[in-house]
């Protein structure tokens, strides 16, 4: 007969980014932030909130803002953020909604480093 032993497994998080299971932190903070489409300002003076994921050895980052009004530009491509505190990235735009009070919700992904 075998000894059943049970045995305590600290939380891990599994992220399909790191490809296995690994603990990790995460950073939520509010900036404002200009959008940019090449070198074109479309966007001034937005309030974007930016989640900064740490792994082991990789580094990711996502977020969401507000519109009052949609913006068609937002619907495909690469963008830049820049943020007031000088950090920049590129992103691309995962999803849009429209809420109640007709402010358009945009999420995305950064595309590479927040620096």
């Amino acid at each position: 007969m075998l000894n059943e032993q049970k045995i305590e497994v600290p939380p891990v998080v599994r992220n399909a980014d790191y490809s296995s299971t690994q603990e990790r932190t995460t950073e939520l903070e509010s900036i404002r932030a200009q959008i940019l489409e090449g070198d074109e300002v479309i966007l001034d003076g937005v309030d974007v909130w930016i989640n900064e994921t740490q792994g082991p050895s990789l580094k990711r980052w996502d977020g969401h803002f507000d519109l009052d009004q949609p913006s068609v530009a937002l619907m495909s491509g690469t963008f830049r953020l820049v943020l007031a505190d000088g950090r920049s990235g590129d992103f691309f735009v995962t999803n849009t909604s429209t809420g109640s009070n007709s402010e358009t919700g945009v999420d995305f992904q950064g595309t590479g480093p927040l620096q």
